[in-house]
């Protein structure tokens, strides 16, 4: 037996699993690279992946739960703040 999901059923589940985290830990961490602080945006997502302790590979935001969500945007506003060492 065949299962059919509706695109936006699967969007809403993704919401309830963390989406809306998800989009939050983005606003935090889209506009250090958007903003031209990184060079590219895989180089903030080294450099988060760095501060964070896990692989490069391990670091998007579709693999994160909610509580890597609030540790990355608490680590993205702390380098906002002028709180963290980006070098």
């Amino acid at each position: 037996m065949k299962i059919k999901i509706a695109f936006r059923d699967l969007f809403a589940l993704t919401l309830s699993l963390g989406g809306d985290f998800r989009s939050k830990a983005h606003d935090a961490f889209d506009p250090l690279w958007k903003s031209g602080f990184f060079k590219s945006r895989n180089a903030a997502y080294r450099w988060l992946a760095s501060e964070m302790g896990i692989s490069r590979g391990d670091c998007h935001f579709s693999l994160f739960g909610k509580d890597e969500c609030e540790r990355a945007i608490k680590i993205c506003n702390n380098l906002k703040g002028g709180r963290h060492d980006c070098s």
